[in-house]
């Protein structure tokens, strides 16, 4: 029980020893002269007495306990004695305060505080300036002298972890100065441990460790506790602290440089974990600038990438032991990624036992840095990989050294975060520029831990730290990479092909690692940065072959599949997404071009249209007999010109064709049949956009039909049925449950939206599809001189570069040309859109879907118009006219006048004055929206309008319109633009420019009714002064 005073209660015996041994120390050290050495003293009457001391210390108050620890501090502080006497009373003192302040609890203000951290201080300076000043090349002498320092510290952190209360920022603020004082002069130590080396080399190596090992315990406890104070209130520190943190880390860096190679055993491994989770902790949110350190921070860090694997590496990679790359299946993987780095198993008591013994065996300093275990700050998640191994101290000191690599790579991932711009000088230290697959230990790299760590989570560690430095502005820093070979480089490498030998590394080592890896964690990681690395590479500037290899081996990932069932869609999805992304690339490749042209091109154009015929054949009104005939009898065509229908893919034909009454069946008969799979990059994709439950992958295999219909037109003429009847199949789906979604309580819900998503992007294939196969390169110039209209422009010419047109611009340039006999002009693909899939988007209850559908109208080309009946084309107007009027939604409404303003610069409908009074009339009316969007989009219609109207009165004789349709439409288009020019938005200049050109157009132009022209003329006088500053959007750019 705690006495509250001496009238409290009577003393106890422990209590008056307590008092009556630090009395008479007091008054025997005010003696003069004094009767007995202080050595004399404190072994007569404290150390003799100590564990009796020791119990009295728990029934005394804390401030007479901390007042007396004080004064035998100070006591001994000042004692001069001979360097044994030296040795043994700091010894003893600090056994005597650590074992007090473990089990007594003090509490603390901001001055005793500095007392107690003054005291300390003072203790340790005495202490490490005896190690760094002395001559005993044995050590052993030294390490007596750090242990005493060692008890010292790890009696601060027991005071303060004693005390439950909540540290002021000064207070926290005066213990980091205190432990980075510690720290600095503790890195004396190390300069006299090399200053032994070379004064005895050789026993100097053989001793050499003790005296590490203990400075390392004492810098151990040091960055543990500067770690817990930073947790606390490091946000709040201010500047100067930060910098002289950052300092204290750099000079120990280059104490760590000197120290190569680096010390592999328990003690060593605790010291750098220690460091380099503190480290962390300074990375993550720095508050002061560390681009002047990232250089020696690297350069250190590095040392820890392989740190407790370089000895054991046997030359070949992780999981694949004396097989073959490719002749390791993903399974096979994963079977010996689970065996790697484990012992015999033991049970969970002889795993205790084992430490337990351990333990034992340690050295007296070894218990007091147990103290500090629990508390050491861990930027690793358990070692739950390691859970079914021995728990052998040799694997315990795996896991360990596990843990200073993942902390060694977490600090480069907290550089990159902090300034990116300065880590990425040193790429050429952290990412490899050759021979990416052989284990080249002594020139470690982050893709050396990746390929070749035996544990997985500095493996995880490695892949977040590639995602961290390939992500943000790196896309743009390397843009300038280009790969040369290596007999072109002399002494000096430029950066561009530094970067380009990284990029070719990188490519070359995930490559591999996505062909066998079995972990589904790692692999999403892996999908994740091939697709930032992708997007980053400027393929024009590498090897030819490059982005061929790189589809080719996602297609065949994809086509080995994926053996957790619980990670099988996202990791699938995320394949296909990196192949979305390679076939996205821009400039189109040629090699890529011409494989798709070889996958295509396998049967003529008559197989092509005889296997549409038998696809597209389905039960409707027919009976069995007749269905099977219709099969049978293209089955046989097909057999006449060399063509052989497995029975299975016959069996898949009459599967598809079947109602959805056959449902039940069908899930039954498809569980037994075996489908030969087709191998090529269209091929998959087909196959995994027809998984319509699975929302997610046949998103993502759309998206990349999308990019391919995009970036290689060409080739989708020949694939154009495949294309039409998998939208057309889902659209059917997906519209004919609409109606019940609608009814049922599940509107709005997750399956749903992603069902939206799907046929929007399925419609988005179609007009992708649609704009390659009829040709659309953008809006239409109907006629070169249109440019004469706008000053000084008849000697230039431009080049136009619409992003939603399809590639087209090198389809010269390659050597492989692709020739097809398709339908010419698109003119069948359209017709067969308009008839199968537009009478079910364009009515469709969402109004993105109905967006996305009167958005495939923009993509049409003149030629494809002319070609349809005169019904057709009534269909296109009216859909848009009805859409542009009627719809309720501003973002259909403001598709349709895009699609509008399209369409009128066809020749054929420009000279319809019936055709362009009802687009006037939609576009007007859109003028008037509310949404700045809507009246852009309106505007830049109206704008097309207008131009179509002045090249159709240049080509065509004046009157052909009919004189009164003219006068009437151009009053109304006068009429519309005049309201444009007063919008106070951004499409005011619209207006003003169209009427500008009215005013300088053709003859009838300016056959205007009197005040219509005045009141127009006048207007864009007096607008004239605001008429530059206003042509802002991007809309007015476009049409001026």
């Amino acid at each position: 029980m705690e006495g509250t005073g001496f009238g409290a209660a009577a003393p106890t015996p422990l209590v008056r020893l307590w008092r009556t041994a630090f009395l008479t120390l007091r008054d025997e050290t005010l003696t003069v002269p004094p009767r007995n050495s202080t050595a004399q003293l404190l072994d007569n009457l404290i150390f003799s007495h100590s564990d009796a001391l020791l119990s009295a210390a728990a029934e005394l108050p804390s401030h007479e306990v901390l007042s007396d620890i004080l004064f035998i501090m100070e006591l001994v502080a000042a004692t001069s004695s001979d360097e044994e006497d030296f040795t043994r009373i700091y010894a003893q003192t600090s056994r005597l305060i650590h074992d007090i302040c473990r089990c007594v609890s003090f509490e603390l203000n901001f001055s005793s505080f500095s007392s107690v951290l003054n005291c300390f201080g003072k203790m340790l300076n005495l202490l490490l300036r005896k190690v760094a000043t002395s001559d005993d090349i044995s050590g052993i002498c030294s390490t007596t002298t750090i242990i005493p320092a060692i008890e010292f510290l790890q009696a601060v952190r027991c005071i303060i972890t004693l005390s439950h209360r909540r540290w002021l920022q000064s207070e926290d603020t005066i213990l980091v100065k205190f432990l980075l004082d510690v720290i600095v002069c503790s890195h004396g130590v190390s300069c006299w441990m090399l200053r032994s080396i070379c004064k005895e080399k050789s026993t100097a190596i053989s001793m050499r460790f003790p005296t590490e090992r203990s400075s390392s315990e004492l810098q151990t406890v040091a960055f543990e506790m500067l770690g817990e104070a930073i947790s606390r209130a490091g946000p709040s520190f201010p500047v100067d602290i930060w910098r002289s943190i950052l300092e204290v880390f750099r000079k120990t860096m280059d104490v760590l440089a000197l120290k190569t190679p680096v010390v592999e055993d328990s003690v060593m491994s605790r010291f750098y974990e220690s460091f380099l989770c503190c480290l962390h902790l300074i990375l993550i949110d720095p508050k002061c600038s560390v681009s002047d350190h990232v250089s020696v921070f690297v350069a250190v860090l590095r040392m820890f990438l392989v740190y407790g694997v370089s000895g054991r590496t046997s030359g070949l990679l992780v999981g694949h032991e004396e097989k073959e790359p490719n002749s390791m299946n993903p399974k096979a993987n994963r079977e010996q990624l689970n065996k790697s780095d484990r012992g015999t198993y033991r049970p969970p008591h002889l795993r205790k036992r084992d430490s337990l013994n351990v333990k034992l065996n340690r050295a007296r300093h070894s218990q007091y840095m147990s103290d500090s275990e629990s508390s050491t700050v861990n930027v690793t998640s358990s070692d739950s990989e390691f859970s079914d191994g021995d728990g052998s101290a040799k694997e315990s000191g795996r896991v360990q050294n596990s843990r200073v690599r993942v902390a060694s790579i977490t600090c480069i991932q907290d550089l990159c975060q902090a300034d990116s711009k300065s880590l990425s000088m040193q790429w050429s230290l952290l990412l490899p520029t050759s021979d990416v697959l052989q284990p080249r230990m002594h020139d470690a790299t982050l893709m050396t831990c990746l390929l070749f760590d035996p544990c997985l989570k500095p493996r995880m560690a490695s892949a977040s730290t590639l995602v961290a430095m390939l992500d943000g502005l790196s896309s743009i820093f390397l843009q300038v990479a280009e790969y040369k070979e290596s007999n072109k480089f002399g002494s000096f490498m430029a950066l561009s092909s530094s970067l380009g030998k990284i990029l070719m590394e990188l490519h070359r080592g995930l490559l591999y690692l996505i062909e066998h890896e079995a972990h589904s964690k790692l692999l999403t990681l892996l999908f994740k940065i091939l697709r930032l690395l992708i997007l980053s590479t400027p393929y024009s500037r590498m090897p030819p072959n490059l982005l061929p290899i790189v589809v080719t081996s996602i297609r065949t990932r994809i086509e080995e599949g994926f053996w957790m069932k619980s990670d099988r869609s996202s990791l699938l999805a995320a394949a296909i997404g990196c192949l979305t992304l390679a076939l996205s690339t821009s400039p189109s490749s040629a090699q890529i071009r011409k494989m798709l042209y070889d996958e295509v091109s396998s049967a003529s154009s008559i197989t092509c249209q005889l296997r549409t015929e038998l696809r597209s054949i389905q039960l409707q009104n027919k009976s069995i007999s007749e269905y099977l005939l219709q099969i049978q009898t293209i089955v046989d065509s097909l057999g006449s010109i060399g063509v052989t229908i497995s029975p299975d893919e016959q069996l898949d034909v009459i599967l598809e064709g079947l109602p959805r009454d056959y449902e039940s069946t069908l899930s039954i008969i498809c569980s037994y049949i075996v489908t030969e799979k087709k191998s090529g990059v269209l091929s998959t994709l087909f196959e995994y956009s027809m998984q319509w439950s699975c929302p997610t992958i046949c998103l993502e295999a759309l998206q990349a039909l999308k990019a391919v219909s995009h970036n290689y037109p060409n080739i989708v003429s020949a694939c154009w049925e495949k294309v039409s009847a998998i939208v057309h199949g889902f659209l059917s789906t997906v519209c004919l449950e609409a109606p019940s979604r609608q009814s049922s309580d599940h509107v709005g819900s997750p399956s749903s939206f992603n069902n939206e998503k799907v046929l929007i992007t399925a419609i988005k294939v179609l007009d992708e599809g649609l704009r390659a196969v009829s040709g659309f390169q953008g809006t239409e110039d109907l006629s070169d001189d249109k440019l004469m209209d706008i000053p000084f422009a008849s000697d230039c010419i431009r080049m136009k570069k619409v992003s939603s047109a399809p590639s087209y611009e090198l389809e010269c340039k390659d050597d492989v040309i692709v020739n097809f006999e398709s339908c010419g002009s698109g003119s069948q693909q359209w017709c067969e859109a308009i008839e199968k899939h537009m009478p079910l988007i364009l009515c469709h209850s969402s109004a993105m879907v109905r967006a996305a559908s009167v958005t495939c109208f923009a993509g049409m080309t003149s030629s494809v118009f002319i070609c349809f009946s005169k019904e057709k084309q009534d269909f296109i107007l009216s859909s848009l006219v009805h859409a542009a009027v009627h719809d309720n939604v501003p973002s259909v409404r403001s598709a349709a006048c895009r699609a509008i303003g399209i369409i009128s610069c066809f020749p054929q409908v420009c000279q319809s004055a019936e055709v362009l009074d009802k687009f006037i009339h939609a576009v007007e009316i859109n003028t008037r929206d509310a949404l700045i969007s809507v009246r852009i989009t309106a505007s830049w219609a109206l704008a097309n309008i207008c131009d179509a109207i002045c090249h159709s009165d240049r080509i065509l004789p004046y009157g052909q319109m009919g004189s009164n349709s003219n006068t009437q439409v151009i009053v109304s288009l006068s009429e519309c633009a005049l309201h444009l020019t007063k919008d106070g938005d951004k499409d005011q200049g619209t207006g003003k420019i169209r009427l500008a050109r009215e005013e300088n157009g053709p003859t009838f132009l300016r056959k205007l009714v009197g005040h219509v022209a005045l009141k127009v003329n006048f207007h864009c006088l007096c607008c004239q002064s605001r008429f530059l500053p206003t042509i802002k959007t991007s809309g007015c750019v476009t049409i001026v």
